[in-house]
């Protein structure tokens, strides 16, 4: 895959200022990054869903920071139509954060919700 947009989580932030590595230990050196998109490249054998041009987003937990991957087909997702690069790399972790917290509380039609602090995590030092 050739990636032509990634995302920037504050995750990526904390592993490399190390505020992660009583949780998430990494071997260095390591590429960072947790979400991108871009075009499939090549597929191996037995890939069936997706084909060379295809335009996906791939989600993983390191990783994203680089030009191109060999990634599983497991990580990729088609890129709904209507969204460019840049929208659909910020689609997994925003998106997926966002999309499990109105799941969990059960929102539905007709409720209002109150977005608060939608611009990034917390800081280490509870910010």
């Amino acid at each position: 895959m050739s990636y032509r947009a990634i995302s920037l989580n504050p995750v990526g932030w904390q592993l490399a200022a190390g505020y992660l590595r009583q949780w998430v230990p990494l071997d260095l050196p390591v590429v960072l990054g947790n979400d991108a998109a871009g075009v499939v490249e090549a597929v191996g054998p037995g890939v069936s869903l997706f084909a060379v041009g295809d335009d996906v987003i791939w989600n993983g937990f390191t990783g994203g920071y680089r030009a191109a991957a060999n990634v599983s087909a497991a990580q990729l997702t088609a890129i709904p139509a209507g969204l460019d690069f840049e929208q659909a790399a910020s689609i997994p972790a925003a998106g997926g954060t966002a999309y499990s917290v109105l799941k969990q509380l059960g929102v539905g039609e007709g409720d209002t919700v109150l977005i608060h602090a939608a611009g990034g995590g917390c800081c280490q030092d509870g910010g």
